[in-house]
């Protein structure tokens, strides 16, 4: 009678329909769900809690499931029996390292991923942000303001793989022709997928890194912003100061990015508008639109003051 099936007269449902009212009823949720299939609940497994990026994209996929009748939990554990446990309608997995079949066979429900130009084609569907591209705009950004001799503090930097330093490599080639990996720094290995990254920890190491290579050059290009701001906390402490000696610029554009000392210019991958559009696509597969295809997300460089004119 309370979900319009079943044949009553129009009198006894007023009346039911008033008692139900003054007693305050609700329907039980997860009766409600289990009937209908459908939980309205999404999970965005995230192993790197601590990354300011992915909780702002945290909060656009929040502000977009919200008004479609959906919500996100956030998990910074990968567990098959957790995710069935919690009856999730879809997962949005970080990255491009958890879309294969070891990961998303058991999941048993729509899968949409996050990638960051890689151009992978796994049969799942992606929500790509261009950050070879991002780089690209932020070497260009550096020599614009007369900055030649540019390192680069890399996640990896033994891995060419990543689309970022890949494209630093193709910018910067003319000037660092057989010596260019001198002037990338940066870890040689990386956590395993499922291990939480300290960014902010990996700039600190690149920034010790770099003060004792002796290299010299007047701007340094970073991952992302919170290896930036790593970097600059550890150089200046050392007495290196930002921008007067050495110019820093990062890739994410999260808020926290703003509130460094000086702060940061960056190119932003625009982290909440990547969560709406995540909440977008996720939500489309679960309830099987047929036309749902991911849209670019906005990149655009933020001028801050931790890079100088030369």
């Amino acid at each position: 009678m309370l979900n319009n099936s079943g044949y009553v007269s129009q009198a006894k449902r007023e009346a039911v329909l008033t008692v139900v009212k003054e007693l305050g009823y609700e329907p039980n949720p997860i009766a409600v769900s289990l009937k209908s299939n459908r939980t309205h609940q999404l999970l965005f497994y995230v192993r790197d809690i601590s990354n300011n990026y992915y909780m702002e994209m945290y909060k656009g996929m929040l502000e977009y499931a919200g008004t479609h009748g959906y919500m996100f939990i956030v998990s910074g554990g990968f567990s098959y029996d957790q995710i069935r446990s919690l009856m999730v309608d879809g997962v949005l997995l970080p990255s491009q390292d958890f879309t294969s079949t070891e990961y998303v066979g058991n999941l048993h429900v729509p899968v949409a991923a996050v990638t960051y130009g890689d151009g992978i084609d796994d049969g799942i569907v992606h929500i790509e942000v261009n950050v070879g591209m991002a780089m690209g705009i932020a070497i260009q950004y550096l020599r614009s303001m007369g900055h030649t001799r540019i390192a680069y503090l890399s996640k990896n930097r033994i891995d060419d793989r990543d689309p970022r330093q890949r494209a630093y490599k193709e910018s910067m080639s003319t000037v660092f022709t057989t010596d260019i990996d001198s002037y990338i720094f940066g870890p040689t290995t990386y956590p395993k997928a499922i291990d939480e990254v300290q960014h902010f920890d990996i700039g600190i190491a690149a920034a010790k890194a770099y003060l004792e290579s002796g290299v010299q050059v007047s701007a340094i290009a970073c991952f992302n912003d919170d290896m930036a701001m790593g970097l600059i906390s550890y150089l200046q402490t050392h007495g290196v100061m930002v921008p007067r000696d050495v110019s820093v610029i990062g890739i994410d554009g999260h808020l926290g990015s703003a509130y460094t000392s000086p702060p940061l210019t960056t190119v932003s991958i625009s982290p909440r508008a990547h969560g709406i559009e995540c909440a977008r696509v996720l939500i489309g597969l679960v309830e099987r639109q047929a036309d749902i295809v991911p849209r670019p997300v906005e990149i655009r460089l933020i001028e801050r003051e931790s890079v100088r004119r030369v």
